[in-house]
């Protein structure tokens, strides 16, 4: 949920890989929801989008445990079928590293802008 600035903070682990497209996350914006004990009821979907993310990271983070278990062939971004290479207007995430290695994480802002009418 966002706050009252319309902020959110989500922490996250890399996500997985099938067959067919890049690595990427799922994003929702809901209006109107009421939050329950762990979850929510309600509302209303007014965005469905997806977040990709910089080849070279991915590659870097496949080569590490447990993603080298993973024996499933990783689509790489410039075969994905939906994303035209367009950086982050289409969807690919700018991250920054948090350390040196990738275990020490990345950090991404990101701003949406979305419209309830």
């Amino acid at each position: 949920m966002t706050d009252e600035n319309g902020q959110c903070s989500i922490t996250s682990i890399w996500p997985g890989h099938y067959v067919s497209r890049a690595i990427h996350v799922h994003m929702r914006v809901h209006t109107d929801v009421t939050l329950t004990d762990d979850s929510y009821t309600g509302g209303e979907i007014i965005h469905t989008g997806e977040l990709l993310f910089d080849q070279d990271i991915n590659t870097e983070i496949q080569a590490t445990s447990p993603y080298t278990e993973n024996t499933t062939r990783e689509t790489l971004l410039e075969d994905d079928s939906l994303y035209d290479d367009g950086g982050a207007s289409s969807g690919l995430l700018p991250l920054t590293a948090l350390g040196d290695s990738v275990s020490d994480g990345y950090k991404a802002t990101l701003t949406v802008g979305v419209s309830t009418d």
